[in-house]
């Protein structure tokens, strides 16, 4: 599925960002971005395992799962606003932790595509944008 290449092509980004994120000792990733990031990785799991175990049910549990997403996504840079207005020197670091919180939320986005196709191939039900 080209969707699990996209999520290592992101899963790559991050990690190089993170690397480049520690230089900086006094910049704290607001905690919904920590919150992002678990459930990127429990809707990749989820989303592995429903096309493995052909699950539509796990399927639609990652599709739920998108709301939480945008909300996490909400908090974060909400959170993150407030730190750039104020951030000086660790401006540059809280663009990048944008820039994660984006990449974490196509993560997500991306396990819904998976899931929707998934609910589409076993149940041939269309549910996409209707989460």
């Amino acid at each position: 599925n080209s969707e699990i290449e996209r999520i290592a092509d992101m899963a790559v980004v991050v990690s190089r960002m993170i690397l480049e994120l520690e230089t900086s000792p006094t910049l704290q990733l607001p905690q919904p971005v920590f919150e992002m990031a678990a459930l990127a990785e429990q809707m990749v799991a989820d989303a592995i395992q429903a096309f493995l175990s052909e699950d539509s049910a796990l399927a639609r549990k990652c599709l739920e799962a998108v709301g939480k997403a945008v909300g996490l996504e909400q908090q974060a840079k909400s959170e993150m606003i407030e730190r750039l207005a104020a951030a000086g020197a660790e401006r540059a670091g809280m663009i990048q932790a944008f820039e994660i919180l984006h990449a974490f939320r196509r993560v997500t986005a991306r396990c819904a595509n998976m899931a929707e196709d998934i609910i589409y191939m076993l149940d041939g039900e269309i549910v996409r944008h209707m989460h």
